[in-house]
């Protein structure tokens, strides 16, 4: 869990644009909102792999407190995932999981067994990014 010395609803609003992920998110290329709830994800992915694109859908947005979200199914990696928020005072606690699996037969499990632990890092250094970030504007 992550402390950031901002009101909850700045921190909220700022993840449900999803297109603010890649502002922090170093293994993010780009997050293009496709509708309200439809989202185009590209990712950077580790060597030999190179880019990574795929579709998630907000599955649950409640205002302040939770949003999560999945990879469409047909996607080439399944994404799936959830922050909480939790106002204390001024400042917000987030608790973020993040997850990334390469369906077989797609890019095999060799794939499957480098995204894991390559994503599992970054998503970790990303959110020290998102403090420095949000506590800087």
């Amino acid at each position: 869990n992550s402390v950031i010395n901002k009101p909850v609803s700045e921190v909220y609003s700022f993840w449900r644009n999803l297109e603010n992920l890649p502002k922090f998110m170093n293994h993010l290329d780009a997050v293009k909102n496709r509708s309200a709830n439809i989202s185009q994800w590209t990712a950077k992915g580790p060597a030999g792999i190179g880019r990574l694109s795929w579709e998630a859908e907000i599955v649950k947005d409640e205002k302040d407190k939770l949003l999560s979200w999945n990879s469409l199914e047909n996607s080439s990696i399944k994404n799936a995932g959830k922050v909480v928020f939790k106002s204390k005072g001024n400042a917000t606690e987030i608790d973020v999981t993040i997850s990334y699996h390469a369906p077989l037969g797609i890019a095999g499990e060799s794939a499957a067994k480098l995204l894991n632990p390559y994503f599992e890092k970054l998503v970790k250094d990303d959110i020290s990014n998102l403090k420095v970030y949000l506590e800087s504007i």
